[in-house]
């Protein structure tokens, strides 16, 4: 299931199980008699048992949001739910009422809760008051009302009564602590449990709460198909006819885009083409790191979501994309539309973003072509400091590989072992780190640490590889065509990109 040297019967096996949930285990065939078992099943056993015991039921929340999603299109709200559509007899049909809405919570709920808060209730008595608490006032509170109270200077009180934080960058709802685990299991379960930094900044642009950091921290505590004929489907309908086509596709020379469709397809498109270097993820770093922080995701969910993992996987891209980057500074969301996302957890307390104020309030051509402007130079300048930001993540990351790295050039002539990569029987760790075949170095490929090598007994493939799979063996080996193994790791200088 893992490698990536099979011939058609095996590929054909691939398909047919990537949809099942196994572990490979060698048994000698005497003892073997699972094959036997399963071949002859009786005619006594309950099928409609043994089917129900390998059904996968579909979760109550995707069909109540299906539910809610086809009432509220006949009544002529337009809802967004990511793949999930239904028609309205499809609910009746399903015995699933229309009347579970998403929970909103009302603005006189939401008064009283912050009135009965032991923290915002006392800080709205002093804002009642219209006065300043003095220093003698804020000693004797409770630490968290101090904390609250030393942002005085950004408290506000709406004119529907709610107590808010406003800032020059975003505005803040003063969250009563009985919703706080809801926000918590919103904005990190929800969403596929993001790191703390990620869960923080959602969190940021929404509420605030004394010690908010300190809780987010605690809380988020660790505690199919590949196919030239679906990658060129998905390629085609699901990015380049929404982003437009490319000028290039890079990719890391997988059988599935190495074929004849896909050179047809991008001949007819105009779309062009590039490789990574084999077994180098380093030349498509961006995607390889993105993945890894997927399967992160991924890994943190249950394990009935973990099975099916295809289920949830555009939930997890959404909730990367509205998570701030590292690497830029904004969420990809952001850099996309030139606004945040608005979440469920938006919906149940009501809040507006910024960018919903403005366009209600700007409504005329002239005012259009102003906050066109506006949105204009607002995303050139997050542009500016998106790349600024990943040029420096990318300066520091190239000074810490190079302190581990030794460039060693090869030239042409140079004699090379090739680092083995095959999957062979055996324990891995006992596997050798090299190929028994020597190979002389033929040319360097243009301005990149990239090597054409050819056998040395000239019996075997011209083989193009990175620097870094390559040992340097003419102190190591003798000049003869006699391949020798190499169990051992030899110690060796190799360049790292």
């Amino acid at each position: 299931m893992t490698t990536a040297r099979l011939n058609a019967t095996g590929q054909r096996w691939v398909s047919d199980l990537a949809s099942f949930r196994f572990d490979i285990k060698y048994r000698p065939g005497h003892s073997n008699q699972d094959a036997d078992v399963l071949s002859r099943m009786p005619l006594e056993t309950d099928i409609n048992e043994y089917i129900q015991e390998c059904t996968a039921e579909v979760p109550g929340c995707a069909l109540q949001t299906i539910s809610e999603c086809a009432a509220a299109n006949v009544e002529g709200t337009f809802v967004y739910a990511d793949s999930l559509t239904a028609d309205i007899d499809l609910c009746n049909i399903m015995n699933l009422t229309t009347d579970h809405k998403v929970s909103l919570i009302e603005l006189k709920e939401l008064k009283a809760a912050q009135a009965n808060d032991p923290v915002i209730g006392k800080v709205l008595e002093y804002m009642e008051k219209g006065t300043k608490p003095t220093y003698k006032e804020r000693k004797d509170e409770d630490p968290d009302v101090r904390a609250l109270l030393n942002k005085w200077g950004e408290l506000i009180v709406t004119t529907e009564g709610v107590l808010k934080r406003v800032t020059a960058n975003r505005e803040q709802l003063i969250l009563p602590s009985k919703y706080k685990s809801m926000v918590l299991k919103q904005l990190h379960n929800e969403m596929c449990h993001v790191g703390v930094e990620r869960t923080l900044d959602l969190v940021r642009e929404r509420f605030y709460w004394a010690h908010m950091a300190k809780e987010v921290e605690f809380y988020a505590y660790a505690t199919k198909r590949k196919t030239a004929l679906a990658a060129a489907d998905h390629l085609f309908n699901d990015f380049f006819l929404k982003f437009g086509f490319p000028k290039r596709l890079h990719h890391d020379q997988g059988k599935e885009f190495e074929n004849q469709l896909f050179t047809r397809l991008q001949q007819l498109s105009g779309v062009g083409h590039s490789r990574t270097t084999p077994y180098h993820p380093q030349g498509n770093g961006q995607v390889e790191r993105l993945n890894r922080t997927l399967l992160n995701m991924l890994r943190s969910m249950t394990e009935q979501q973990r099975f099916n993992w295809k289920d949830s996987l555009r939930k997890c891209m959404h909730a990367y994309n509205c998570t701030k980057s590292e690497g830029t500074g904004y969420s990809p969301f952001f850099l996309m539309f030139g606004r945040t996302p608005r979440l469920p957890v938006d919906i149940a307390f009501g809040l507006k973003g910024d960018e919903t104020t403005r366009t209600q309030n700007e409504t005329t051509g002239d005012q259009r072509e102003t906050y066109a402007e506006k949105w204009r130079n607002k995303m050139k300048e997050a542009y500016k400091i998106a790349a600024q930001h990943a040029k420096k993540q990318s300066d520091r990351a190239k000074q810490r590989l190079d302190k581990k790295g030794h460039n060693v050039a090869l030239h042409s002539g140079d004699r090379v072992l090739v680092k083995n990569l095959a999957r062979v029987e055996g324990p891995g760790k006992l596997r050798p780190f090299w190929e028994e075949q020597v190979y002389v170095v033929t040319k360097q490929l243009p301005d990149i640490p990239v090597y054409e090598v050819r056998p040395e007994s000239n019996r075997g493939r011209i083989r193009v590889l990175h620097r870094n799979l390559l040992l340097p063996c003419d102190a190591l080996l003798p000049a003869d065509n006699t391949p020798r193994r190499i169990v051992k790791k030899a110690s060796s200088k190799k360049a790292n990109y």
